[in-house]
C-alpha cells in the first residue's frame, strides 16, 4: 500500500510568492516516487487576488488532491498578537486550525495518512504541528524554509520574548518525526541556539531547480546585469537592530538581538558603491552597462540609486510575472545575487532565486558575505564573487572584468545536479521510504 501524505502549505501555488515553489516541488517529486499525496491550504478568498498568479497547467496537478480550508475572521485578540509585543509567532495557525483539523480530520477517516509535512513559514505552522498531532497522533515533519529563532530581520521585543520562542521551537522539533533544513549553517546555528538537539531527526533538503534551460543566445554590445526579486530590507527595523541602548527610545529599551543580522547588504546598497568605485576607474563602461531590477520596488531604492549617482544606468521594471522574466534574463550578461551579513558568523541563507540562476547557466555575480550563499556560488562554477566589504578592490576587479570579458565560468553540473529536481528531495525520500509504516 501507497505511504500517505498530507502537505500543510500556506504557500501554494496559485499563490505567487517565494514559498509556493518548494511544497509544490516536493508534493510532484514525492507523488513521481509512489506516495499518495494531499495538500491541506487555504482557500483562494485568503489571499490578495493580485498575488493568485502561479498558473500551473491541468497535468502538474494531476496525481495528488488538494483540500482547501479558510480562516476563521480577524479578532482583536488577533490583532494583539499580531503586535509587536504580545507576539510570538504570526496568527494564521491560530485562525487556521479549527478548519484544518477538520479538513485533515475528514481526510485521516477516508484513509489513515502515515506523515503530515508542515511547511514553515509561517511559523506559527510549526506550533499547530503539535495540536493537530496531539489531537490526531499523526507524525509530523517540519519543513524549515527559514531559520525561525534565528532569522532576525528585527529585533526581539526583550529577551523573554526571544527565551519564550527558544522554548517553543525546541518543543516542536523534540516532537516531530523529522526536520528538514535548506542549509548546512541553518542547521549549525539551530544546534548553537538549543545546545541538545537529536541531530538524527534533521535532514538536509536544499531548495532547488526543475530543469537547466537552454536560452536563446543575445548579442548586444552592452553589458547587462540583472536582479529578480526581493530584498528583504527595511532601513528602520534594520537600524533598530544596530543600535547602543543609549540611542533607543524608552519603550525600546528591553529590545534582545541574539546576533546581529545586517540585511542592508542583501539590498542593492554595497552593489551600488562598488560599481560607483569601478566607475570612477573605468569611466568607460558607463556607456555600456544597464543594471536592470525586477520585482517591487522599494521606497528606498531611488534614495540608494542617487546616493551613488547610477541613474542612468539603471532600468527597474516592477513586478512582473514569472512567466515574462525569462524574456530579460535571456538579456542579462550577469545575473546579480546578495546576502545578509552576520556580525561576527556565517551567513545561512540561500535565496531561492540561486537555483533558477543555476538553472540558466548564465554567470551569476554574488555580492555576498561569508556563509552558505558564498559557499554554494564558489563551487557552482559559474559565479563572479565580489567583497561587498572592499568596495574599491572589488570595483577593480569587477571592472576589469567587465572591460575585458576575462571571465571563465565553467557548469559544475555534478554538483549543481544535487539541487535538480527531485535530487534536492534525495534525504527526504529516503527516510519517508525507509521509514516503518505508522
Amino acid at each position: 500500500m501507497k505511504r500517505r501524505v498530507g502537505l500543510i502549505a500556506y504557500d501554494f501555488p496559485p499563490l505567487n510568492s517565494g514559498g509556493a515553489q518548494r511544497p509544490f516541488q516536493m508534493v510532484k517529486s514525492l507523488v513521481n516516487e509512489g506516495f499518495d499525496l494531499t495538500v491541506f491550504t487555504l482557500n483562494e478568498e485568503c489571499y490578495n487576488s493580485s498575488n493568485l498568479s502561479f498558473s500551473l497547467a491541468e497535468e502538474d496537478l494531476v496525481g495528488f488532491n488538494i483540500v482547501r480550508s479558510g480562516l476563521r475572521k480577524l479578532s482583536w485578540i488577533d490583532k494583539i498578537h499580531e503586535s509587536y509585543y504580545f507576539n510570538l509567532v504570526d496568527p494564521i495557525g491560530d485562525r487556521w486550525f479549527i478548519n484544518l483539523l477538520r479538513a485533515i480530520e475528514s481526510q485521516n477517516k477516508v484513509q489513515k495518512f502515515d506523515y503530515l509535512i508542515f511547511t514553515c513559514p509561517p511559523f506559527s505552522l510549526a506550533k499547530i504541528a503539535l495540536k493537530v498531532n496531539k489531537r490526531l497522533a499523526i507524525p509530523y515533519i517540519l519543513d524549515f524554509r527559514d531559520a525561525w529563532s534565528q532569522w532576525n530581520i528585527a529585533p526581539y521585543a526583550s529577551k523573554l520574548h526571544y527565551n519564550m520562542l527558544l522554548r517553543l521551537e525546541r518543543k516542536c522539533i523534540n516532537n516531530a518525526y523529522l526536520i528538514a533544513y535548506t542549509s548546512v549553517q541553518q542547521f549549525q546555528d539551530l544546534l548553537k541556539a538549543h545546545k541538545l538537539l537529536p541531530t538524527k531527526k534533521f535532514i538536509y533538503v536544499p531548495n532547488g531547480f526543475k530543469q537547466y534551460l537552454d536560452l536563446p543566445e543575445y548579442n548586444s554590445d552592452d553589458i547587462v546585469i540583472t536582479y529578480v526579486g526581493s530584498f528583504y530590507f527595511n532601513p528602520y527595523t534594520n537600524n533598530l537592530s544596530k543600535k547602543k541602548w543609549f540611542q533607543k527610545k524608552w519603550y525600546q529599551l528591553l529590545q534582545y538581538n541574539p546576533r546581529i543580522e545586517d540585511w542592508k547588504y542583501r539590498s542593492p546598497y554595497y552593489f551600488f558603491k562598488i560599481v560607483h568605485e569601478m566607475l570612477m576607474i573605468y569611466p568607460s563602461l558607463k556607456n555600456k552597462l544597464k543594471l536592470v531590477f525586477i520585482g517591487k520596488k522599494e521606497f528606498w531604492f531611488d534614495e540608494m540609486v542617487d546616493e551613488f549617482g547610477l541613474k542612468g544606468i539603471i532600468e527597474h521594471n516592477g513586478f512582473i510575472e514569472k512567466k515574462n522574466v525569462e524574456h530579460f534574463l535571456t538579456k542579462s550578461d550577469y545575473l546579480l545575487l546578495t546576502s545578509s551579513k552576520i556580525t561576527n558568523g556565517r551567513n545561512y541563507s540561500v535565496a531561492g532565486k540561486t537555483f533558477e540562476y543555476i538553472s540558466m547557466k548564465k554567470p551569476i555575480l554574488g555580492v555576498v558575505t561569508e556563509g552558505e550563499q558564498k559557499d554554494l556560488l564558489e563551487k557552482s562554477g559559474i559565479a563572479l564573487l565580489i567583497d561587498p566589504d572592499q568596495s574599491v578592490q572589488s570595483g577593480i576587479l569587477l571592472g576589469e572584468v567587465l572591460s575585458t570579458n576575462k571571465g571563465k565560468y565553467i557548469l559544475n553540473k555534478e554538483y549543481c545536479d544535487s539541487f535538480h529536481y527531485p535530487n534536492n528531495f534525495k534525504m527526504l525520500i529516503q527516510n519517508l521510504v525507509c521509514s516503518k509504516t505508522v
